[in-house]
């Protein structure tokens, strides 16, 4: 009896770490991930962020270079680098891949010390 609970338990363990690792990652950007942006957007003097809002709303964010740019709208995001083309609508059941864009890019220019500019529709 105890061997039958000790196996039942590793399962629920291995199945629980399973869920939570695979649904961590239905809640990410589908474009680019904080991790991609750090190593492409290398702090340079070149690289700029740009936020644009409309009151306290963010309805575009990027992050680019001479050669690269990653940006996200509130239907989509697109990724250019010299080896990536990505360009995706975001999914309709899942409404939050805006949100979870502007916080990949906002991490990585904060990371990268990159100071970023604020453009407002009034």
């Amino acid at each position: 009896m105890q061997r039958t609970k000790a196996h039942y338990s590793k399962i629920f363990f291995v199945l629980f770490l399973f869920f939570c690792t695979g649904s961590s990652a239905l809640f990410a950007c589908p474009c680019f991930n904080k991790g991609f942006l750090h190593v492409a957007f290398i702090d340079d003097k070149d690289t700029e962020c740009r936020i644009y809002k409309e009151g306290s709303i963010i309805y575009k964010i990027e992050i680019f270079d001479k050669e690269k740019i990653a940006s996200s709208t509130h239907t989509q995001c697109n990724l250019n680098t010299e080896h990536h083309d990505v360009f995706m609508n975001y999914d309709f059941h899942y409404l939050d891949d805006h949100g979870d864009c502007i916080r990949e890019i906002l991490d990585a220019c904060n990371k990268l010390k990159i100071n970023s500019l604020h453009m407002d529709d009034e």
